[in-house]
C-alpha cells in the first residue's frame, strides 16, 4: 500500500497497532491510581471518539473519500446498544481488574479473549474450530489459571485476574456482536461506541462514584485512550485491507507480549518461576492459534 505516495507495508501496520494497544495496560496501571474504573474508562473511550472524529474530518478534507463500509441504519440500533453495553461493562471490569494485578499479569491475561471470542463464534455462530484452536484454547486457559492462582494455603483465585477474565469473556461477546457490523462504516462505528461507551461510563461514574478526577491525569488518559484504541483501531483496520483479517490478526496477538514486556521495562519487575510458565502456555496458544489459518475471523483485542 501507499501513505503520502510512500509505500507502507502492511505487516508493520499491524504490528504497530499491536504495539498502541499492548502498551495500554502498563500505562493505565500508572494513570489508573486515584481514579475510579468506571471515570478511567471514560476518558479512555472519549479519546478513541476524538481520535474517529479526527479520521473523518481528515477523509471530509480529501478529494476523494475512502470507502470505510455502508452507513448505520435503523435496523442496526439493537447492535449497536448491545456493542455499547459489552463495552461498557468490559471497559470498567478491565480497569478494576488491572488495579488489583499486576500489570505483566494484566497484560498476558489479555489473551483470554482469544478464547472468549473463539467459543462464543462456535457456540453462537456455529463457527468450526480446528484442532489445534481447540489446544490453543486449553492452553491459554491453563496459562489464565496459573496467573489467576493465588498461593496460600487454600485454593484461592486473584479477585483481579477474575475481573480480567470477567472482561474478556465480555469482549468476546462484544466481538462476535460488532462482526455482524462488520459491512458498516467502520470509523462511524468505532466513533459511536467511543463516545456512547465514554458517556455511560460517565454517567455509571456521577450515580455511583463520589472520586474526583485530575486535570493531567485525565488528560492523559485520553490520550492513551486516543492512540491505544483509536490510532490502534485504525492502523489494524488499514492492514486487514492489505492483509486479510487471518494475517492481520496473527501480527496483532503480539499485543499481550508487548504489553508483558512493557511491564518489565517500566516497574523493573523480575518474572517469577510461575509467570514463565504461564507465558509458555500462553504464547504455545497463540502460535497455534496463528497457524489455524482456517479461521478467517480475528480475534484480536480491538478496543
Amino acid at each position: 500500500m501507499e501513505v503520502g505516495g510512500r509505500k507502507v507495508n502492511g505487516g508493520v501496520l499491524a504490528l504497530l497497532s499491536a504495539v498502541c494497544y499492548g502498551a495500554s495496560v502498563p500505562l493505565m496501571k500508572t494513570l489508573e491510581q486515584g481514579m475510579s474504573a468506571s471515570y478511567g474508562s471514560s476518558l479512555l473511550y472519549l479519546g478513541c471518539g476524538l481520535c474517529m472524529v479526527l479520521v473523518r474530518g481528515t477523509d471530509a478534507l480529501r478529494a476523494q473519500r475512502p470507502q470505510r463500509g455502508a452507513a448505520l441504519t435503523r435496523r442496526e440500533v439493537p447492535l449497536v446498544v448491545l456493542m455499547i453495553g459489552l463495552s461498557t461493562a468490559s471497559a470498567i471490569t478491565l480497569l478494576a481488574g488491572i488495579r488489583l494485578s499486576s500489570a505483566s499479569t494484566a497484560s498476558l491475561l489479555g489473551n483470554f479473549e482469544v478464547v472468549a471470542t473463539a467459543l462464543v463464534a462456535n457456540a453462537v455462530f456455529h463457527e468450526r474450530m480446528g484442532r489445534r484452536m481447540w489446544v490453543a484454547v486449553v492452553a491459554i486457559t491453563v496459562a489464565s489459571l496459573i496467573l489467576s492462582w493465588s498461593p496460600g494455603s487454600a485454593i484461592v483465585l486473584s479477585p483481579g485476574a477474575l475481573l480480567i477474565l470477567l472482561a474478556c469473556a465480555i469482549w468476546g461477546t462484544e466481538n462476535n456482536v460488532t462482526r455482524m457490523l462488520s459491512g458498516k462504516d467502520v470509523v462511524s462505528v468505532t466513533m459511536i461506541k467511543g463516545f456512547g461507551t465514554a458517556s455511560t461510563c460517565a454517567l455509571i461514574g456521577l450515580l455511583f462514584d463520589r472520586s474526583s478526577l485530575s486535570l493531567i491525569p485525565s488528560v492523559l488518559v485520553v490520550l492513551v485512550g486516543f492512540v491505544s484504541y483509536g490510532v490502534s483501531i485504525m492502523l489494524y483496520i488499514t492492514a486487514q485491507r492489505h492483509l486479510g483479517a487471518a494475517r492481520t490478526g496473527n501480527y496483532y496477538s503480539i499485543a499481550p507480549f508487548v504489553g508483558v514486556i512493557a511491564s518489565w521495562v517500566m516497574y523493573g519487575v523480575e518474572p517469577s518461576a510461575t509467570f514463565l510458565l504461564a507465558l509458555a502456555f500462553s504464547l504455545f496458544g497463540v502460535i497455534l492459534t496463528s497457524m489455524d489459518v482456517r479461521r478467517e475471523t480475528s480475534t484480536g483485542q480491538r478496543r
